[in-house]
């Protein structure tokens, strides 16, 4: 169990799903990540923090696959 401090929050910044060993999705996972927030921010909606943490999120996971598919491209395959 993860123990946050008062101002940090859990921002769900993706869904990943994993894989079995023969390339069938087994399950999705969400992937958080602890971000700052100024103190007695409110629980709803997302503070420019949480939409930060996003965004970092999604351009290095982009990124990630950029490089998997060219990999894989290289070597002849697909995804």
């Amino acid at each position: 169990m993860i123990s946050l401090k008062e101002n940090e929050r859990l921002v769900q910044v993706a869904v990943m799903g994993l894989r079995s060993p023969t390339g069938e999705v087994v399950e999705n996972v969400n992937l958080y990540k602890i971000v700052q927030v100024a103190p007695g921010t409110p629980a709803e909606g997302l503070t420019q923090e949480e939409m930060a943490a996003c965004e970092e999120s999604v351009r290095f996971m982009a990124a990630e696959f950029g490089r998997h598919m060219k990999k894989n491209a290289e070597k002849g395959g697909t995804v």
